[in-house]
């Protein structure tokens, strides 16, 4: 008799109680990934001799390895890459002109710009109109003043493409390398299994017990230690995909992480910790003011209580204190001016973005996700530029997506 015993971390209590809950495999299961496999190998390899071929013979010799593979995964996903790079080629910019102002009292720390309800404006012409009935005006009237507070809310539990866009925008590694790290964390029984949909926490789950295991290192420590003496915050409700809990810490390292496995490790934990955090709370501020029938806006916002951010120090809130200003007061105009700016293109596409997409259009799973990116790469269809973790289509990238385009 064969049973099959399910765990998402490798430590004692948890394989304990998969081996009393074990159950019989699931052949339907066995057979699908069976089939998956049979399939991609079958179209993968018939493709990719019949685009070779087609494209030495177009083409020439056009990549060092002589080979242009084919995947029903890879190809939409250099797909998006080619048409990030020729909404950018084929973008293109206009010029367009807005009013600034900007008042100062002895009392302000510094002068307070306002903008312009109208915006940017495509038309010269009409914006200096405005502008010469501005430019002259030596004060300006504040005809309203609204605060109120908000919440910048906690993160989610961590799935695997969470982990990987964080890991790239924020660590700067690759999604391949990600996983590579993450799954040698869990095989050192220090996180548990990474790949995984699920963003809320199985009920049960030993939160304190967890915190306590990494209350000694001198990184997180203090505010593991904090979280445990001031009581925990309950997490957010998450989307439960069915598969395997949220990626977390599981124990601390019995030996010395360094590098990157470090780096991902100490992201997991404070992850973590910042689940069970509060929320970041804020007071903000918007103000209008009217000049000559014109009406501008200034906004202000001011962290109350940091919350999560504490330890998610990723987190960033741009402060900015409003100073203090009564409705209907007149104040004196330190500067009137115009300037003028172009419309940008997109930004090119980075791997948080295309792991985004992917995500969206089905393209690949959590777990199989990485391998795609990493594809594109290593057989020379686009390259990842390490700092800012863009991708770029290569002339074989080009003309590989443009031939299936004009079929």
């Amino acid at each position: 008799k064969i049973f099959r015993a399910k765990f998402s971390s490798i430590t004692g209590p948890e394989i304990r109680k998969a081996f009393e809950k074990m159950g019989k495999p699931n052949k339907n299961w066995s057979d699908s990934v069976e089939a998956r496999k049979i399939l991609d190998l079958k179209i993968g390899v018939a493709f990719t001799r019949f685009q070779t071929r087609y494209f030495i013979e177009k083409y020439g010799q056009i990549n060092q390895r002589s080979l242009v593979s084919y995947g029903p995964c890879q190809t939409p996903t250099l797909g998006f890459c080619v048409r990030r790079n020729d909404e950018r080629d084929w973008f293109k910019p206009e010029t367009y002109w807005t009013i600034f102002v900007t008042i100062q009292q002895p009392t302000w720390e510094s002068a307070l710009r306002l903008r312009w309800n109208r915006g940017h404006l495509f038309n010269n012409q009409v914006v200096t109109m405005f502008y010469n009935t501005l430019k002259e005006r030596s004060t300006i009237t504040c005809i309203s003043i609204k605060k109120q507070k908000t919440t910048r809310k906690k993160p989610l539990a961590l799935n695997t493409v969470s982990l990987l866009q964080s890991a790239s925008k924020g660590l700067h590694i690759g999604p391949k390398e990600t996983m590579r790290l993450a799954e040698h964390l869990y095989l050192s029984g220090f996180i548990s299994y990474p790949r995984t949909e699920t963003t809320t926490y199985p009920k049960g789950f030993d939160f304190n017990g967890t915190i306590r295991a990494l209350s000694h290192d001198s990184s997180w420590g203090y505010y593991a230690q904090r979280l445990s003496q001031e009581g925990l915050s309950p997490p957010r409700k998450g989307a439960d995909a069915g598969d395997h809990p949220p990626i977390t810490p599981v124990s601390y390292p019995t030996r010395e992480l360094h590098g990157n496995e470090r780096r991902l490790y100490e992201f997991i934990v404070k992850h973590f910790l910042a689940t069970l955090s509060p929320d970041c709370e804020m007071e903000e501020t918007s103000a209008e003011f009217e000049i000559n029938n014109e009406r501008f806006y200034a906004n202000g916002s001011h962290v109350l209580s940091w919350g999560f951010m504490d330890i998610a120090t990723w987190h960033k809130v741009d402060e900015h204190n409003f100073p203090s200003i009564v409705v209907n007061s007149t104040l004196p105009v330190h500067k009137v001016w115009m300037e003028s700016g172009s419309t940008q293109p997109p930004s090119f596409l980075t791997e948080s973005d295309l792991i985004a997409l992917m995500e969206k259009h089905g393209i690949g799973t959590d777990a199989s996700i990485p391998q795609h990116i990493g594809n594109i790469e290593e057989r020379e269809y686009a390259r990842v530029e390490h700092e800012s973790r863009v991708l770029k289509p290569s002339r074989l990238g080009y003309i590989y997506i443009y031939i299936y385009m004009y079929m």
